[in-house]
């Protein structure tokens, strides 16, 4: 488990294996990739998946840092959802469907997942009525844009008296 030898823009400066683990750890919660931080800390990333998977405490702390960089994504985007800004509909869309998935985004993806089943049926029967599947899909499209219309038109109502 050497220093990162086999990059010649990382950094060479050789740190003990308890320090580059803190660096590491740090690095991720800051919201850096696994490839990153092992980077800034001069070891390579195999050598803190190895860690962590003999190391349990490592673990925990590695999905520590992930999810603390995940929950102020989460803030910020909140952040963005109730603001002015012309992003909030979208944001607040964006939380919603995250959120409730059944509720906001699984009538689309049985739709879309309907036709994908009738594209292939046409295709296995080799009878492939192209012009009913591309009006079938054509359709779908019209109503996931009349979902996201009527959903941003939602949210932004739900967003004006906040606002006010």
């Amino acid at each position: 488990m050497s220093p990162n030898s086999d990059n010649p823009h990382s950094q060479k400066i050789k740190i003990g294996a308890e320090r580059a683990r803190r660096l590491f750890i740090l690095a991720l919660s800051r919201g850096h990739s696994t490839s990153s931080a092992a980077e800034l800390t001069g070891y390579t990333k195999q050598f803190f998946y190895k860690a962590k998977w003999a190391d349990p405490e490592f673990a925990q702390d590695w999905l520590a840092a992930s999810g603390e960089y995940v929950t102020s994504l989460e803030t910020e985007a909140v952040t963005v959802a109730l603001s002015k800004s012309p992003a909030a509909p979208a944001m607040l869309c964006f939380l919603l469907a995250a959120a409730y998935p059944e509720r906001y985004c699984g009538k689309v993806r049985a739709r879309h997942w309907q036709a994908d089943a009738a594209k292939r049926v046409a295709e296995e029967t080799n009878k492939p009525d192209a012009g009913v599947v591309d009006n079938l899909f054509a359709m779908l499209d019209d109503l996931e844009a009349a979902k996201i219309e009527r959903g941003a038109a939602l949210a932004q109502a739900a967003l004006d008296p906040l606002l006010a």
